[in-house]
């Protein structure tokens, strides 16, 4: 599984993720499936893709792979060895 997390607030976060898991709570509980009751996935795709198109959003991609390579990619977030987003090719 990977995890990206972000913030627009400021530009330091604190998680204190003692607290979180000593809770038994998981992640998608708190952030993903929140999100996702909020509004459609392709809603927000589409509205991320808009952005982009509009020069309003540069997201620093430093990886692009296909699908397969999901691991080796994962590994190298592990290690931090990608700094930015990696994009995944389904096809």
């Amino acid at each position: 599984m990977c995890v990206n997390l972000g913030t627009s607030e400021s530009t330091e976060v604190s998680l204190n993720l003692r607290t979180i898991l000593s809770k038994s709570i998981h992640f998608c509980e708190l952030f993903l499936l929140k999100e996702l009751e909020r509004s459609s996935v392709a809603e927000d795709l589409q509205g991320l893709a808009q952005l982009v198109a509009n020069g309003q959003l540069n997201p620093r991609i430093n990886v692009q792979a296909p699908w397969t390579e999901a691991s080796e990619v994962t590994q190298r977030f592990l290690d931090r060895r990608i700094t930015g987003k990696a994009v995944l090719a389904l096809a």
